[in-house]
């Protein structure tokens, strides 16, 4: 699926049906759709800007932030993963704000999960601050400090 991801655009129309998959009552199911969505919106990919939009469009973010709280290690970690990767890809997006993927993050810091990989924390770390970043305005986009939902 990644490297079919890297190579055809066209690709993008799996994304909302892989998304939905996060929402699985099966919790491998959902680790699986969030490490696969991760090929998607990992910076190595070429179109990884727009694959984020569309997995975020899709209510992604929502999905994962529910993720957050099994206590399976890998779930945690896929879908970590991938939230590093939409909030550093599109910090502006109003539906990170909305999921309240901040809050989450910040959450995850204090956890086993981070301080078994330190890759993944610099990851969390980054989102974070960029999350922060937009979130706060500084930007100059009044718009997205307007429509923020705690």
């Amino acid at each position: 699926m990644g490297s079919l991801a890297r190579i055809f655009p066209a690709a993008a129309r799996v994304i909302p049906p892989i998304t939905e998959a996060l929402a699985s009552r099966d919790v491998a199911v959902a680790a699986e759709a969030s490490h696969t969505l991760y090929k998607f919106a990992n910076k190595e990919n070429y179109l990884h800007v727009d694959h984020s939009r569309t997995i975020l469009e899709s209510n992604g973010a929502l999905h994962l932030v529910a993720l957050l709280n099994y206590l399976d290690m890998f779930t945690q970690t896929s879908a970590l993963n991938l939230l590093c990767c939409l909030s550093i890809n599109v910090p502006e997006s109003n539906l990170l704000a909305q999921a309240g993927v901040l809050k989450a993050l910040e959450s995850m810091t204090r956890t086993a999960v981070l301080s078994q990989n330190i890759e993944l924390k610099n990851n969390v770390m980054d989102a974070i601050a960029k999350l922060e970043l937009y979130q706060s305005g500084s930007h100059g986009n009044s718009s997205t400090k307007e429509t923020y939902v705690p």
